[in-house]
């Protein structure tokens, strides 16, 4: 349920919905909408599909990624409504290290990133006129610094949070800025919010299991998923394997740290 109902560890390759899910993928990869090549393939999706060689695939995507500057261009389909969830804002972490002679300058520094705005756009962006233009309504076109600047942009994790908009981001929304921002508006209205949001679970506890289960998974899941193999036989094989593996110490630890957090959560 994403978080959105009971907080309650499950293992997901048991429920109904997962294997539901396989006997799609199975009945697809017969039928020969997915490639027989697929778990061995190194080409990407995303470029088989811009080659006109794919039909469709799946992604995760937010409000601002409706197939702007691409070609040819591509139809999104939302099946599932947005859920904000702890891992969305974990993707790239800022830190001080352990070595740092000025610790409170340090955080100073970052704190100071999210409150300057011409510090922001100079570290992100480069030098204004040469890297970058700023366009009317706060719109920054960046073309011409893509050669020469490397933008910084994964240090900020959820880049949608900064003020500035890349011109870049505005092709599906005819490059109107207002257009952009009420569909941005829109999105966080109908985006949901995990109860677990801000939870992050401290996996010292389990580190042999979860090395254990990881390899169990490397040697199944591509596999099942893709269609490559009879979920009928193969899914009851693989839950075993996760169990012997593991899998219920990883579930009744990470339920334990769970349950302790919702305790002291504000």
């Amino acid at each position: 349920n994403a978080g959105l109902g009971d907080l309650k560890i499950v293992n997901k390759f048991v429920t109904e919905e997962y294997k539901n899910l396989l006997k799609k993928m199975r009945e697809w990869y017969l039928k020969g909408y997915i490639p027989k090549d697929y778990a061995t393939a190194q080409v990407q999706p995303s470029s088989l599909q811009n080659a006109n060689k794919l039909f469709a695939i799946t992604n995760t995507m937010g409000f601002d990624k409706q197939g702007a500057g691409e070609n040819p261009a591509k139809l999104d389909v939302r099946f599932v409504d947005g859920v904000k969830k702890t891992s969305d804002n974990q993707m790239f972490l800022w830190a001080v290290p352990s070595s740092a002679q000025r610790v409170d300058k340090s955080i100073q520094f970052l704190n100071l990133v999210f409150q300057d705005k011409e510090l922001t756009k100079l570290l992100k962006y480069g030098i204004k006129g040469e890297h970058y233009d700023e366009l009317n309504g706060g719109v920054l076109d960046v073309n011409k610094g893509l050669k020469t600047y490397r933008q910084a942009w994964p240090i900020w994790g959820n880049s949608v949070s900064l003020y500035a908009y890349e011109q870049a981001r505005l092709g599906s929304f005819g490059g109107n800025p207002e257009k952009y921002k009420a569909s941005e508006a829109q999105w966080i209205k109908d985006t949901k919010t995990s109860k677990a949001y801000g939870f992050i679970f401290n996996s010292d506890p389990v580190k042999t299991e979860l090395a254990a289960l990881n390899a169990v998974q490397e040697q199944y899941l591509k596999l099942l998923e893709g269609g490559a193999v009879d979920p009928e036989k193969e899914l009851k094989n693989f839950n075993d394997k996760l169990y012997a593996a593991g899998l219920k110490k990883v579930m009744d630890e990470k339920q334990k740290q769970l349950d302790e957090w919702v305790k002291t959560k504000k």
